[in-house]
């Protein structure tokens, strides 16, 4: 996707404070950098104001496009579904800490949180085929989630440094 159809999709504003500066302006961010692995994918990159993509740095923020309105009991902002329950969710920051991606499953008034930095370890579909909870639907989720997780860090090694 070339760079002028990143900023129509993204209303030339910028996702992060809402300012439209103009074109020669905005810069194409990477919402998981790539020092951590993001890839150059469109759902990876999105627009930025000089300003927020200096503030940003190599820290994970989170565009308020991905922020849908749509929250769940603990009022995390739904970005992406998947079958048997899986959701990908925006947490909301402390005071002056950029938003964090975290995907958990809610089964009932239980849930189980799977932190995405851990995406390429390899022992999740073990880990979770094992839970007494963990049926066909519950599987099939978590293999299509760690697939979308793996994408958007494409690029990533298994490193002990960004996965601990």
């Amino acid at each position: 996707m070339k760079r002028w159809n990143l900023l129509y999709r993204d209303d030339f504003t910028c996702q992060y404070c809402g300012d439209r500066p103009g074109t020669n302006n905005l810069q194409l961010d990477h919402i998981i950098p790539r020092a951590f692995g993001g890839s150059n994918e469109p759902e990876n990159l999105t627009t930025s104001c000089q300003k927020c993509n200096s503030m940003k740095s190599d820290r994970v923020c989170v565009p308020n496009r991905f922020k849908s309105g749509k929250t769940n009991r603990f009022n995390n902002s739904v970005w992406k579904e998947f079958s048997g329950g899986w959701q990908i969710v925006l947490s909301e920051p402390e005071k002056g800490d950029p938003t964090t991606i975290e995907a958990f499953i809610e089964l009932g008034n239980f849930y189980y949180r799977f932190d995405l930095w851990r995406c390429w370890e390899n022992d999740w579909l073990t880990h979770i085929a094992e839970k007494d909870w963990a049926t066909d639907e519950v599987y099939h989720g978590l293999c299509c989630l760690l697939d979308f997780s793996r994408q958007l860090f494409r690029n990533l090694k298994e490193s002990k440094t960004v996965c601990a």
